[in-house]
């Protein structure tokens, strides 16, 4: 048996697992719950909120082994979240209510059949939903989802596999609730449309894969090459996609990868509405290429980079007189490094940086515009340190390029509704300021009564104060401009603990 139990100003946590009968049964639990309040009680900031976020999740499993190779296994989460902000909009100053739920269980069961095939079934059904409320809106949203899947490995040889599977998935999605006419008026007043939407879909797919390690008997050179079919009939929608991975050892540190693939997925339920969606949209396709380089310098030094090409068709794009086609389309360039180091003298850590430049025309993009995920420049920096045998202090900074928001340029006043429409610039062309926070942790280890295995630690988040920006909300009539603190942007410390036993 193993338990861990930990506490600090913003949560707890206890985790456990508990062997039943030796190799033969057995469970784990996990429970965690956040409690923001103290942490605003300390660093201020409650005013903020009508209900201090909080969250809940609690997960267990319990697995059996009936035989040496056969094994059952359930799984299942619970996990709720709760808050209540004061939100400042142009319009309208009010309370932002939010909660959102999950359910999931999900029943697993493998064996060895014929020595030389596995074979893995599992059983899943999720819950979904979420309500937001803010002045008119007020809108549920809940998905459930219903999936089997069947896989299959077969061991050709020691140095190959194949592959194959299939799954079934039923889904239903439901909108119930009021949003506004207008994204620009959100009082309790305004013109309001009520929806009550049901969306049935079901999915069935099929794959196949070839994993090599001795790809054509060349040694260091390894592949998997697969294909994945899905079909979508409630939507008359089906799609087979390629896909490849190769690599080669160049020598006993380092290594070269490249991969290549199609896929599809579908866009938003909302957009195929009978009413003001298209339900002939067809799914949006992405076609991926990547490329990286692996050098190991011992099992805990490594650096890795990676290069990629992301190009998108079909993307669901405004059309005056259906509403909405697939004639949107975009990509994304972007390289990622990391670096991982651990040295004897004690120090620890990571380096990471990524660059991105992606662009889109899609939804009411009318041109190739800054995607809202285009954070060009995103930069991470780890370090650790032990300043003697028991204390650690670590040290954590980011730096990210501000992300891409479309300018108001203006504003037309609109008598029926008292109340001032905000006039755009060009697409996502503005930036937020760059997000910087550097945050700094004490940790003490230790064995309390020769029996627990303890972690103390005191930790400084934005130890700077560097501030940090959520958005932007405006005068009545647009003509000023004042910005949103990120709610968690302030200098924030914390104190906690943990207990394994």
């Amino acid at each position: 048996m193993h338990s861990n139990f930990g506490i600090s100003l913003a949560n707890t946590n206890f985790s456990t697992e508990v062997p039943l009968i030796e190799d033969k049964l057995g469970f784990s639990f996990n429970f965690d719950q956040s409690f923001t309040k103290p942490i605003f009680w300390l660093n201020g900031g409650l005013e903020e909120f009508t209900a201090a976020p909080t969250s809940k999740n609690i997960t267990g499993s319990m697995t059996y082994a009936y035989s040496k190779t056969g094994k059952l296994k359930v799984f299942g989460i619970y996990a709720r979240d709760l808050q209540g902000v004061n939100v400042a909009r142009t319009e309208y100053e009010g309370t932002f209510d939010g909660n959102t739920q999950s359910k999931f269980i999900n029943l697993q069961h493998s064996n060895v059949l014929f020595s030389k095939l596995v074979m893995k079934n599992s059983f899943s059904v999720s819950n979904y939903s979420n309500q937001w409320k803010l002045g008119v809106l007020d809108l549920i949203k809940t998905d459930k989802v219903y999936s089997f899947r069947n896989d299959f490995e077969y061991f050709i040889s020691s140095r190959s596999r194949l592959l194959s599977g299939v799954e079934y998935e039923k889904r239903k999605v439901n909108y119930l609730g009021q949003i506004p006419n207008s994204d620009y008026n959100i009082r309790p007043e305004a013109q309001r449309k009520v929806i009550d939407a049901d969306i049935f879909s079901s999915r069935i797919g099929g794959y196949f894969e070839l994993e090599s390690a001795k790809t054509f008997g060349i040694e260091n050179f390894a592949s998997a090459v697969g294909i994945r079919y899905d079909n979508i009939p409630s939507l008359k929608l089906g799609w087979v996609n390629p896909r490849l991975n190769l690599s080669y050892k160049l020598n006993e540190h380092s290594t070269i990868k490249t991969a290549w693939g199609i896929f599809n997925q579908l866009p938003d339920p909302r957009l195929f509405s009978s009413v003001d969606g298209n339900p002939n949209l067809k799914s949006m396709k992405a076609i991926h290429y990547v490329l990286s380089y692996d050098y190991l310098f011992d099992e805990d030094n490594s650096f890795r980079i990676e290069l990629y090409h992301k190009d998108y068709k079909n993307l669901p794009l405004d059309n005056s007189l259906i509403n909405y086609d697939n004639n949107g389309k975009g990509f994304a360039d972007g390289v990622d490094v990391i670096l991982k180091s651990t040295l004897t003298n004690g120090w620890s850590g990571w380096i990471s940086y990524g660059f991105i430049n992606t662009k889109r025309k899609w939804m009411d993009f009318e041109d190739l515009s800054s995607s809202s995920f285009d954070i060009t420049h995103n930069f991470s920096l780890i370090v650790k340190y032990f300043i003697a045998t028991n204390w650690q202090v670590g040290i954590n900074f980011k730096y990210a390029t501000g992300r891409p928001y479309t300018p108001v340029i203006g504003s037309n006043y609109r008598l029926t509704e008292n109340v001032y429409e905000p006039i755009y610039g060009v697409k996502n062309s503005s930036r937020f300021q760059d997000y910087k926070r550097l945050d700094l942790r004490l940790t003490y280890f230790t064995t309390l009564f020769d029996r627990f295995n303890s972690v103390f630690y005191l930790e400084g988040l934005n130890i700077l104060d560097l501030k940090n920006i959520f958005g932007y909300y405006y005068s009545p009539d647009y003509s000023e401009r004042k910005e949103v603190s990120s709610y968690f942007g302030r200098r924030t410390v914390v104190v906690g603990a943990s207990f394994s036993f």
